[in-house]
């Protein structure tokens, strides 16, 4: 699904998505190459099936400019993603460094603070490989009042 999330809250599956601030953000096509570069406001599917990538953030940003960068086929652990900042600094750091994330399943979502600190991470984090399946465990009881009977079941997954 694309477009902005702020305008389609829902999701294909139909859960609802939690909107970005700032009118939500615009989620592009899925991303192959070895070089990309970013633009505020925007959302990213990176697919370093083939490749890693080198992503460039904008040269200027205001203060509350958002991207997010999300890990589509889940190899960032075997091709991760280069962050270039562009000449403004990221996590309080000038741009003498690449900040590289190589981390299977990874979302990262940075947001611009300033002059002085830069792009900053919001979120940075892993999302499991596979749902839930739930609980592996119930309670099985019958019988009438005053004589119930009830069992723990457990299935070994």
């Amino acid at each position: 699904m694309s477009g902005i999330t702020g305008d389609n809250p829902y999701r294909s599956s139909g859960v609802i998505a939690a909107a970005a601030g700032g009118g939500g953000v615009s989620w592009q096509d899925i991303e192959t190459g070895s070089t990309m570069t970013a633009e505020a406001g925007n959302g990213y599917w990176i697919d370093t099936s083939s490749n890693a990538c080198t992503i460039t953030l904008p040269s200027s940003a205001d203060n509350g400019d958002l991207i997010i960068f999300a890990d589509y086929a889940r190899n960032w652990g075997t091709n991760g993603i280069v962050i270039d900042s562009n000449g403004l600094n990221y996590q309080g750091d000038d741009d003498s460094f690449d900040v590289e994330y190589g981390t299977d399943g990874l979302s990262v979502r940075i947001v611009y603070s300033g002059a002085t600190n830069g792009w900053i991470p919001t979120l940075d984090k892993t999302v499991a490989d596979v749902p839930s399946k739930g609980n592996s465990e119930g309670i099985f009881g019958y019988g009438a009042p005053n004589t119930a009977i009830t069992n723990l079941v457990s299935i070994n997954i």
